[in-house]
């Protein structure tokens, strides 16, 4: 048994390169397309043929057309790059507001930390829908204002992770010893211990995309 997993080992280990240049190799053409979709579109993604509704791929419309006789391809990329908007658009709230707070809350602790998480409690204790509405309800219709209310909700997430991993490397030796030193707690934060919570954030932000493009084509 052991011999087989040895044996099993080194091709997973080929497989994960090869996977993640495929992969990401697919991430890098959907970000071109989505910054030059609009000058290699081959047809107005708005212009209506009725008479050419539901066609099937052809050299004329590469994906065939819709129920409105619009090119796909042409609405694929153009909406490319309005799924890429909303999507960095909420993403970016949640990691620009839930950061800074989730590392102040999990370093400083004490009733600042547990006023905090009351907050953050009963906030995700509210459907997630019916906050979105409630608050494109006060900021007005628009996908911007969606995406605004959506990246109001992705504040609380990375507020808890980074929260959890502050509260671990605060009682580290090099926050100790930086503060031993005379370092201001500020920039401990900022220079040691906000850089550890990097991967963390990166992975949590993989997450966090996938949902937003989700909810910006619902």
């Amino acid at each position: 048994m052991t011999s087989n997993n040895q044996a099993i080992a080194p091709a997973i280990k080929r497989s994960r390169p090869i996977v993640l240049y495929i992969s990401g190799t697919f991430l890098v053409l959907l970000t071109i397309c989505a910054v030059v979709g609009p000058w290699i579109a081959p047809h107005d993604p708005y212009i209506q043929e009725l008479r050419q509704s539901l066609q099937t791929p052809s050299a004329q419309h590469w994906l065939g057309t819709d129920d409105q006789g619009r090119d796909i391809l042409s609405r694929l990329l153009y909406s490319l790059r309005i799924g890429f908007y909303a999507a960095f658009l909420s993403v970016g709230i949640g990691v620009v507001l839930g950061v800074p707070i989730g590392a102040i809350m999990g370093y400083c602790r004490g009733k600042l930390d547990w006023l905090g998480m009351r907050v953050v409690d009963a906030a995700l204790c509210i459907p997630p829908i019916v906050l979105i509405l409630v608050l494109v309800s006060v900021l007005g219709r628009g996908l911007t204002n969606a995406m605004l209310a959506l990246g109001f909700l992705f504040v609380f997430p990375y507020l808890k992770l980074v929260r959890g991993e502050m509260m671990a490397l605060r009682k580290t030796l090099f926050a100790q010893a930086a503060r031993t030193t005379g370092i201001g707690h500020v920039a401990i934060v900022m220079r040691h211990l906000v850089p550890s919570i990097f991967p963390a954030i990166i992975v949590q932000t993989g997450l966090m995309l996938p949902v937003a493009f989700l909810v910006e084509a619902t």
